[in-house]
């Protein structure tokens, strides 16, 4: 049975290890078993492009035929359902940006702030000019 020696955090280099300098688990792009991964959720992205997909199947796709009974089946299930995703999908990524389940303060939750409130006027304006030409 082989057991798994702790890594020496020293300046020296150890005699089977490659010249040129050190690096932590965490620069190498490793996570440290003790803090939480700060990545993109790769779930969530899969959820938001599903969305997406489903409003575009509902507002820009050609209405199914009468015969075409998956395309109909498809389009019912997209409508209604992918506009509840994307607004619920806004609201979590709202909680991910406001600092999870602690708020953050300082800096760190006046740029949270700033950053949502960007998003806040983005979206006010594609609605609109939405609502404008399409409406």
């Amino acid at each position: 049975m082989t057991q798994i020696q702790p890594t020496q955090e020293t300046s020296a280099p150890q005699e089977n290890s490659p010249p040129g300098p050190r690096t932590s688990p965490e620069s190498a792009g490793q996570v440290s078993p003790g803090r939480p991964s700060m990545g993109r959720l790769v779930g969530l992205d899969l959820a938001r492009a599903l969305a997406v997909f489903g409003m575009y199947i509902v507002h820009i796709a050609p209405m199914p035929s009468a015969g075409n009974n998956l395309g109909s089946w498809v389009y019912s299930l997209a409508e209604g359902r992918s506009s509840a995703l994307f607004a619920t999908l806004a609201g979590f990524s709202l909680m991910l940006i406001a600092g999870r389940r602690e708020p953050k303060t300082g800096l760190a939750g006046r740029q949270a702030k700033a950053r949502i409130a960007i998003r806040a006027v983005i979206l006010l304006a594609l609605g609109t000019v939405l609502a404008m030409e399409y409406g």
